[in-house]
């Protein structure tokens, strides 16, 4: 769930702690591929942002968050990648939807914004890109939807 309704990447999404979260925003500031390897710097500098979180998945985090423990995603040390994807590829299979990976949730999470009218740069931001160019190279063709109902918009207006 909150890979899927923030768009974060899996490592960022495993170095969260909950200190990390402060009301409905979590900041994103670093990320984990092997805990035994400690926190490690993000794919970008301008990665590091703070997400904000809406009322379900604040709803769903919640326990997670107020455990006695650091890591949302684990406990005393955060879910490692073999168990993330265990758990995903159970889900997967319990929900009877195609299989997918786990950074599909990342592309899912964008194409639902920008196919809902989110602004891209705002997008481009909550994924933490370090352009809107690359924002606009991976979705463009979500962007042909939004300009053929701009044209069906100007023929209405005639």
């Amino acid at each position: 769930a909150f890979l899927f309704w923030t768009g974060c990447r899996r490592s960022e999404a495993l170095a969260v702690c909950a200190e990390d979260i402060t009301g409905n925003r979590v900041h994103i500031y670093h990320a984990i591929k092997h805990y035994k390897n400690g926190f490690i710097p993000l794919k970008t500098g301008s990665s590091e942002r703070t997400i904000m979180l809406d009322a379900q998945t604040m709803e769903i985090l919640r326990p997670c968050i107020d455990r006695a423990a650091p890591f949302v995603f684990g406990g005393e040390t955060p879910l490692s990648i073999t168990q993330l994807q265990v758990r995903f590829t159970r889900a997967i299979k319990a929900s009877g939807v195609h299989p997918i990976r786990i950074h599909d949730l990342r592309h899912s999470h964008a194409t639902l914004l920008i196919n809902n009218g989110v602004n891209i740069v705002a997008v481009s931001k909550r994924l933490g890109h370090s352009s809107i160019n690359m924002t606009l190279e991976i979705y463009t063709h979500l962007l042909q939807k939004t300009e053929d109902e701009l044209i069906a918009t100007l023929e209405k207006l005639h």
